[in-house]
């Protein structure tokens, strides 16, 4: 595994606990949805698989949190953890692009999505730029060096 994909690893895993919080307050918040809760419970089971390790059962279960509760930010988010794991990239940038795109200023998933980019083969270096011109733009601090090197010369930098 490479330092790029372990970061990317302890970055999912770090986002494990945040990511079960929020399934459990979407349950919460939508105590009366019954389609809310039983997507939420997939979310649960998804993120306790995923940090088991069990990568392919965790995907499972997100799938069918999205399939009962398309709306669920959580399940999105989820999967595209599994599928970054799994090298799944293209399916990891859809599903951030789809949670980024009701959640924005998420800067942990811009940072997956923008590692997603990288990994890539070939790389989507304009979208990682992209992603990582506006993680530097919005934390009001330059990009660290390996990030500035790769960007060079992309539109913004």
């Amino acid at each position: 595994m490479t330092a790029g994909e372990c970061a990317v690893a302890a970055l999912a895993f770090a986002l494990a606990a945040a990511l079960a919080a929020a399934a459990g307050a979407k349950e919460r918040e939508r105590e009366d949805d019954p389609k809310a809760n039983a997507a939420a419970q997939h979310v649960q089971k998804g993120t306790s698989l995923r940090q088991d390790g069990k990568l392919a059962e965790a995907e499972k279960e997100f799938d069918a949190a999205i399939k009962e509760y398309p709306a669920g930010l959580t399940s999105y988010l989820g999967r595209g953890q599994v599928r970054q794991l799994r090298k799944d990239y293209k399916g990891a940038i859809r599903d951030f692009s789809a949670y980024l795109a009701r959640v924005p200023n998420d800067w942990r998933a811009r940072r997956l999505r923008m590692a997603a980019r990288r990994s890539l083969a070939p790389p989507d270096t304009a979208g990682a730029c992209a992603d990582a011109r506006r993680l530097a733009r919005e934390s009001h601090r330059p990009a660290d060096a390996e990030t500035a090197a790769y960007c060079k010369g992309q539109p913004g930098w």
